[in-house]
């Protein structure tokens, strides 16, 4: 799996490029467009534009990512991850491989040395 860890994480810069981020009362949000299909939890997502939010006064510790057409969501559960080199980080996704799919494993968010590690699932809401 550590030989795709470059590779998960330049895809994951790519994907954040020319994205911007939100901030209200603690709710984090991330517009990015992903050129790749995806999972997130138990969902397998088209690629696309999606906006991932996390918002502690709704639901502690689930990240919600759904498509710009709203088509498609996926929720999970998450907990605080250090990004490691104790500065704030861009935007920035980070995808692992696992057999031939990417699955997001992280989301950081702009002025922030902390994001979110997926950890858990919640069942798939499609519409």
């Amino acid at each position: 799996m550590s030989r795709w860890l470059p590779v998960a994480m330049a895809l994951g810069s790519l994907v954040l490029m020319g994205t911007g981020s939100a901030y209200a009362q603690g709710a984090e949000s991330v517009r990015a467009e992903i050129p790749f299909d995806f999972k997130v939890g138990e969902a397998t997502l088209p690629a696309g534009e999606y906006r991932l939010r996390y918002d502690p006064s709704e639901a502690q510790g689930v990240l919600t990512v759904r498509s710009a057409d709203g088509r498609h969501q996926a929720f999970v559960l998450t907990e605080a991850v250090d990004a490691g080199n104790g500065t704030p980080n861009a935007n920035k996704l980070v995808f692992e491989r696992e057999g031939t799919s990417y699955v997001l494993s992280e989301v950081f968010t702009d002025d922030s040395s902390v994001g979110l590690e997926v950890l858990g699932r919640i069942p798939l809401t499609e519409r």
